[in-house]
């Protein structure tokens, strides 16, 4: 098997994981449809987020043996270094903005305008 097999193995969790987001996204949607207030601006808010951080994460495995092939120094290969790297930690921070976003939707949403109860 060459590289672009192994890669294209290496993302098939990402794929999975690209799914459920989108099933999100659409439920997000849906909810907004149906007249949704802010927790559910902020779930598509954050689906959406998840969704393009699992698109960055799929397509940085692909471009590695891409990148790999057009190698000829040691700067080059320094070079390609640097942007996994830096591909690595925005794809890192989208993830955490996304999930920090969808835990602030479920938290008002779920315990957000409650009637007080009676005192007597």
């Amino acid at each position: 098997m060459n590289e672009i097999t192994y890669a294209i193995l290496g993302i098939l969790p990402s794929v999975i994981v690209l799914a459920a987001w989108i099933a999100a996204l659409v439920f997000a949607i849906r909810m907004i449809g149906r007249g949704g207030g802010r927790p559910e601006k902020l779930l598509l808010i954050g689906a959406c987020l998840m969704v393009a951080s699992s698109l960055i994460s799929i397509a940085t495995p692909l471009l590695v043996p891409l990148m790999a092939a057009g190698i000829t120094s040691p700067a080059d290969q320094m070079s390609m270094i640097q942007f996994l790297g830096a591909a690595g930690i925005f794809n890192a921070l989208l993830s955490l903005a996304g999930i920090i976003l969808v835990v602030i939707a479920f938290w008002k949403k779920f315990t957000g305008s409650r009637p007080a109860a009676a005192s007597e």
